[in-house]
């Protein structure tokens, strides 16, 4: 992650304060947020800033297309998406670089 982000990410904990969740982003009641909830919370920006309604998975394949396109590595991506194989990212990498063996 950036500089910018891991700081964001820090501020953002702080703020929450020391709640004894492992989880990243929870609710009102401090309890994991799930991911309906965050469904409806993504549909309902979209909706806000009139662009078409996105999902959490397409979120995650934009990201991850970027990141790749990008030049990042197959490894960093699969730590970042938190995935166990390498298998599970060959999406992501152009054919053309995959049938080459080169690193995307």
């Amino acid at each position: 992650f950036s500089t910018r982000t891991v700081d964001a990410i820090a501020a953002y904990l702080k703020e929450r304060g020391d709640d004894g969740f492992p989880a990243l982003f929870v609710n009102k009641s401090g309890t994991r947020l799930r991911s309906h909830a965050l469904l409806h919370m993504m549909h309902g920006w979209c909706d806000r800033i009139g662009i078409e309604r996105i999902t959490p998975h397409q979120l995650r394949h934009y990201f991850a297309s970027t990141l790749i396109g990008g030049g990042g590595s197959p490894m960093d991506l699969k730590v970042l998406l938190g995935v166990g194989s390498l298998n599970s990212i060959l999406k992501y990498i152009p054919a053309s670089a995959a049938s080459e063996g080169a690193p995307a």
